[in-house]
């Protein structure tokens, strides 16, 4: 007997409150005007940008039983770097 699995493909602000084992969140801020995930992990942005940003980003990332992979579209400033690799210690970051 073959194991069934199966792929979800959802958008961020529609999987609050769900959770699956593995999950890869893929930003890219060069087509967002109301969130900047790169400009958020570097804690310089608009205040209000910057906390709607941080709160789409827990959400995205938090529903991870198990597995997680954050991919960036587009260049994530050299500046949030040191926050990727304290924020994500137990994996690895690849700039």
């Amino acid at each position: 007997m073959r194991p069934i699995h199966k792929i979800w493909l959802l958008l961020q602000h529609g999987v609050k409150g769900d959770e699956f084992d593995n999950v890869i969140v893929i930003i890219d801020d060069g087509s967002w005007t109301q969130y900047n995930m790169g400009k958020m992990l570097t804690g310089r942005d608009l205040e209000k940008r910057l906390e709607r940003s941080r709160n789409l980003f827990y959400v995205s990332c938090s529903r991870a039983r198990h597995g997680l992979a954050v991919v960036f579209l587009t260049d994530v400033p050299d500046e949030a770097l040191p926050n990727a690799y304290d924020w994500f210690a137990s994996g690895t970051v690849h700039p």
